[in-house]
Parts: C-alpha cells; sequence; structure tokens
C-alpha cells in the first residue's frame, strides 16, 4: 500500500473495537475511489466497512452515475469490505443483477410506494457469492449463481468476449453499430455479466480475491 493510499484512509476513517478500521465516503468520493486504490489494497490497509454518507438515488435516469456506484459496490465485495448506503432503487433497475453486491439498507423517504419493493427485494436476494470470477492467463472463469438463471460456470477466452469483459471493469462507452465488439457486448449484456445504461455499460461479476465468511461455494 502506498503513502497516498493509507493518508486516503487515515482521513475518511477510524478503527473500530478490534482495529478494524470502517472510513466514509460520499457518493462522489466512492465513484472515483478505485481509480487509485486497488481492491487488494483496500483490504490490506484494515478496512472492513464503507459507510457511503449521500443518499444514492440509482435510476437509470441517472445513467453513468449509476454503474460507477455499481463498479464501487463491485470491486468493495472484491475486497471483502462491507459497503452500508441507503437511497433510492428506480423500477427501471435490473435489482436481481445486482443481489450479488451490498444492497441498500434503508430506502429514503418519500420515494413513494412503488420503488419501495426494489431495495426489499434485493435484500431478501443477497448471498456472499452468487455472481463472481476468477481470472488467469488469457482467460477468466464466471461463477453464476444469481435468481433468474441456471447455476453456471462460463470461461471467456475468445478475444472479443475477454476484451469486453475486462474492459468494462471501468464503465465506459457500449460499442456503436459496426464495431467489432459489438455482438461480445450484447452477448455479455444478455447474459447479465455487464450492465447496460443509456450509452455506458459496466461489468458485473466482482473478482474473487478473499473468501468472505461464511462461504457456502465450491
Amino acid at each position: 500500500m502506498t503513502g497516498s493510499e493509507s493518508a486516503a484512509f487515515g482521513a475518511r476513517g477510524a478503527a473500530g473495537d478490534r482495529g478494524a478500521v470502517s472510513i466514509r465516503l460520499s457518493e462522489a468520493e466512492a465513484a472515483t475511489f478505485f481509480d487509485d486504490v486497488p481492491a487488494g489494497s483496500l483490504r490490506r490497509s484494515g478496512v472492513h466497512h464503507v459507510a457511503v454518507t449521500d443518499e444514492v438515488n440509482l435510476s437509470a435516469s441517472r445513467g453513468l452515475a449509476v454503474l460507477r456506484f455499481v463498479r464501487f459496490l463491485r470491486d468493495a465485495t472484491s475486497a471483502g469490505v462491507w459497503v452500508s448506503w441507503s437511497g433510492k432503487v428506480g423500477k427501471d433497475l435490473d435489482t436481481d443483477s445486482l443481489c450479488h453486491l451490498p444492497p441498500p439498507s434503508s430506502q429514503s423517504e418519500g420515494s413513494g410506494p412503488g420503488p419501495s419493493a426494489r431495495p426489499q427485494a434485493w435484500r431478501a436476494g443477497h448471498q456472499t457469492g452468487l455472481c463472481y470470477y476468477r481470472a488467469g492467463p488469457g482467460f477468466v472463469q464466471v461463477t453464476d449463481r444469481r435468481p433468474g438463471a441456471l447455476s453456471r460456470q462460463m470461461v471467456l477466452n475468445a478475444r472479443p468476449q475477454l476484451e469486453v469483459f475486462t474492459s468494462y471493469l471501468v464503465p465506459g462507452p457500449a460499442p456503436v453499430p459496426g464495431d467489432t465488439r459489438t455482438a461480445a457486448c450484447l452477448g455479455l449484456i444478455g447474459d447479465r455479466l455487464l450492465m447496460r445504461i443509456g450509452d455506458h455499460a459496466v461489468t458485473l461479476p466482482h473478482r474473487l480475491l478473499c473468501r468472505p465468511v461464511p462461504w457456502d461455494i465450491l
């Protein structure tokens, strides 16, 4: 861990009773946090919990901002770090695709009766280890046990698929018609390994860097 990473953790966090660190981030800070801090460094620093201080609005109308927050939840999950956050989850968001990531702890007031079912379903369906990948030389192996599909393992080793999967670990513009990556991108979206909102997309499975407890996946 670099000195700048240590300084960032120290400025944002406090040690718990057993020395574990909890840090606080705004949504804006969370959106770019893993640009500077590798997921593995976060856990090695002693951080076990992140609290997001803002009410987060996960609605497709916010486009790229939603995908950046999903990326933050995904990379925190890779590090084995729990994220506490609250806010609104829009009806237009597929929470079944996100149930492997930390759900909102509560629905903010004034969101109306309709959207409230989304965070409740997310919390009810959440389970550790539902969708993750391991990386090897020239391939990734994805395990997907989320609701809505048969439990499966997939190996991505063909160049277009693998390049698309890894390139969208950071949210970015989706391929335009005629791009050589378009078919691979649409296939991964159909398999719910990518989430697309508007003109941008992000990879959904988290990388398996540590095994949380309890762990019931072989």
